[in-house]
């Protein structure tokens, strides 16, 4: 079956971020009562061949080399480490999504004439325009011009240079920039093939240099379509001329808003080389899509680039919006530190040496290789498409508001690496290649971890992404280093010792690793349950299982984890053009192990009782009153500190004697609404009332809330005890009461 793959996949993004009860307390200075510091030793083997790199050559193709000590001995640094094992528990514990590159991506869609894109270019009018910004308005000025198709071949004649479709633009306005003097040229036609093979007559500028009328070339990106095209067809550019004689009237913001936008969504370099190489008297040259005589859009072509309605990390906010939040603080963040633009910064409790090599096996240099860098734009593999096992959809949801985003990237682990030789098209390409020095298979690193002042769970939280074991014992792959879309680079721990020192004296059995991993699964099992209805298992979330399956070697070794080809031209397989092409997209299929497609998505989750029930309490009071918080956190804090003065009323209750806990649910209970505005329901707590004054005479003790009860039971608006009908048969009982209540009176005079 002809499918999307890739060498990555995503484990899914949590709406929900779980922030530990005892984030409040964290500090590298105040010791936990129950804290423990000490040292974890491990030793580290790589199933296939691996590469950690310390150096890159400036060699065609890059050579990356190994990062060695001093000495010249092969070592991986703590940093790599560390950071492997964080975007473990990222995943593993519902934390922040919060390093994102934020970019706010574009597109031009065109694949079929449906699209809404296609559309919305049928129902607007391509215009030329000049901008440039008036530094004594403090706005930008649109003008009006006329354009015309502009043959490469006529321009390359008339100017003796050599401009191709597919140079990029800014090197097109190197060979002719924008300063050079105006072209005289008339308007012409030419007949030629067509891009369908029928002949066509296109307008456009010819007798470049005789003609009366005067352009300014402009030019455009590559034009994509058959080869036999490229040369003739599609290999051309604009003339802009006849520029208006007034500017065309537009409101500043919306003028600004559309500037924005277009620098936003076309490529920097390209954007940067015309705000610095502009017309001297025009400005940056732009097509406008006008609707009506509204302008909609602007682009550096007829078919401009659009932003997307959300930028990436908008859509991150979106499905997760406490990702950016500074007054939450994540397991991983406690643990391995965190820095705040705003606010205060927590050091790291955890620090990992460099591990050394204790088991070299050999290296070798691997063929040439190119590791792609995927980007966000593909929209297939990126954002969820909710395709489930069918990966087809007519229509792709993209970066906007309702999107949710793929999740947290990885990529699984491969049985071998995979340096196969480079396609015929790419082989030459040596700016793009790197070459690997490779560490042989089964070699071994030994390395310790540091911790200070950590729990009993968030030690067993090291552990567990360590080992890295399910229930049954079954050993898991992490990914590490350069390579890892290649298959470089799986690794697993082994011989893991645990010396904890207890932060106060214990007498006790010394942790062992078995504890701290059981009370860590156990607290997760305990908040996954208590946020997600239904689901008491934590290693069944989503997110976990996930990450087992990325790293089960043997599940993987049938999985096409390779890159797909731009083209479909010779590919074998599923290419990125064939993916977008017509009203079916393919997308990339929800993953499957043990021959099951994975859920990406859990019971939404609910509002438990201890969720967030320490934001902004203990050390985090201050940063939370400094903080511009959102509508979200605002209301987290106020449930915060409600449910924290409810603890510390609790609290004081529960030191109360028998008899005080028995006067203040009284006290509670009357001053009710519903007690107060009814007299038979005051009557309901005469005989509480009585025999607590019974017990007042009986007890020793006297206390100090007798004065109140006293005045509360002779108030008549508050109690009952003393409300009752005057007639012969209540006389004796209300005599009683007032005798009782001047004996309790006498005895705490």
């Amino acid at each position: 079956m002809t499918e999307v793959h890739a060498p990555y996949h995503f484990a899914p993004l949590s709406r929900w971020v779980y922030m530990p009860e005892w984030a409040h307390l964290v500090s590298h200075d105040v010791p936990f009562k129950e804290g423990y510091s000490g040292v974890i030793h491990y030793t580290l083997s790589n199933r296939t061949a691996l590469c950690v790199g310390g150096q890159q050559t400036v060699d065609k193709p890059t050579k990356v080399k190994w990062q060695r000590d001093p000495e010249g001995n092969p070592v991986i640094p703590g940093s790599s480490l560390k950071g492997m094992l964080r975007n473990h528990l990222d995943v593993a514990t519902f934390a922040k999504m919060r390093q994102v590159d934020d970019q706010h991506l574009s597109y031009r869609d065109i694949s079929t004439g449906k699209t809404e894109y296609a559309q919305e270019i049928h129902d607007t009018n391509a215009q030329a325009y000049w901008i440039k910004f008036d530094p004594d308005a403090k706005r930008w000025q649109f003008k009006k011009a006329e354009h015309t198709v502009l043959f490469h071949a006529e321009l390359n004649r008339y100017a003796h240079i050599n401009i191709k479709n597919k140079d990029a633009v800014p090197d097109k306005y190197r060979a002719y920039s924008l300063t050079q003097p105006a072209v005289p040229f008339r308007i012409g036609e030419q007949t030629m093939e067509g891009t369908k093979g029928k002949p066509v007559k296109v307008e456009c500028a010819t007798d470049l240099g005789q003609g009366a009328q005067q352009g300014i070339p402009v030019f455009s990106g590559f034009r994509p379509g058959r080869k036999e095209y490229q040369d003739k067809r599609l290999n051309f550019s604009y003339l802009f001329y006849n520029e208006a004689q007034e500017n065309t009237d537009l409101p500043r913001e919306e003028a600004q808003q559309l500037v924005t936008k277009l620098f936003n969504s076309h490529d920097q370099a390209l954007v940067d080389y015309l705000k610095n190489h502009p017309h001297p008297t025009f400005g940056i040259p732009v097509f406008a899509r006008e609707q009506a005589g509204k302008i909609v859009a602007l682009g550096f072509a007829k078919m401009p680039r659009k932003l997307y309605p959300q930028s990436i990390k908008q859509t991150v906010k979106s499905a997760q919006p406490l990702s950016e939040s500074d007054a939450i603080f994540d397991l991983p963040e406690l643990l391995f530190g965190t820095l705040r633009e705003q606010g205060f910064s927590l050091k790291s409790r955890v620090y990992f040496a460099d591990a050394t090599c204790s088991l070299n096996q050999g290296f070798s240099d691997s063929n040439p290789v190119i590791l792609g860098a995927p980007k966000a734009s593909f929209l297939p593999n990126y954002i969820e498409q909710h395709t489930g096992e069918n990966p087809t959809t007519h229509t792709l949801t993209h970066y906007q508001k309702e999107a949710i985003p793929k999740g947290w990237k990885r990529y699984p682990t491969q049985a071998q690496f995979n340096h196969t030789s480079l396609p015929d098209n790419l082989k030459d390409k040596r700016d793009v290649q790197s070459q690997l020095e490779l560490l042989a298979p089964d070699s071994q690193f030994s390395g310790k971890i540091v911790f200070h002042n950590l729990k009993r769970q968030e030690i067993g939280a090291l552990l567990w992404a360590l080992q890295f074991k399910d229930p049954e014992g079954k050993v898991f792959y992490h990914s590490l280093g350069h390579g890892k879309p290649l298959g470089a680079g799986a690794v697993s721990f082994t011989d893991c010792t645990l010396n904890a020192r207890p932060n106060q004296t214990d007498d006790g059995d010394p942790l062992t690793i078995e504890q701290a991993v059981d009370e860590f699964v156990a607290h997760m099992n305990h908040v996954y349950q208590a946020s997600h209805e239904g689901e008491n298992n934590w290693l069944h979330s989503p997110q976990v299982r996930h990450l087992f399956a990325f790293g089960d070697l043997a599940d993987n070794q049938d999985k096409n984890l390779t890159y797909m080809p731009l083209e479909s031209k010779g590919a074998a397989g599923m290419s990125y053009q064939q993916a977008l092409q017509g009203h079916s997209k393919d997308v990339l299929p929800d993953w499957y192990h043990g021959g099951t497609h994975l859920p990406r998505k859990s019971d939404q989750p609910k509002p438990a009782p201890g969720d967030y029930k320490n934001f902004g309490q203990g050390r985090l009071a201050d940063l939370v009153s400094q903080l511009p918080l959102t509508d979200r956190e605002q209301q987290l804090w106020a449930t915060a500190d409600e449910q924290a003065e409810a603890d510390r009323k609790a609290s004081a209750f529960a030191q109360l004697s028998p008899l005080e806990q028995q006067f203040m649910q009284l006290e509670h209970d009357l001053a009710l609404p519903e007690v107060r505005a009814s007299q038979d329901r005051r009557r309901d707590y005469v005989q509480a009332m009585d025999e607590l004054l019974d017990a007042c005479l009986a007890d020793p003790t006297h206390y100090d809330f007798v004065p109140t009860l006293l005045a509360l039971c002779r108030d008549t608006s508050k109690s009952a005890y003393l409300d009752l009908a005057k007639n012969k048969k209540n006389k004796p009982k209300l005599a009683a009461r007032k005798q009782k209540l001047a004996d309790v009176e006498a005895k705490y005079k």
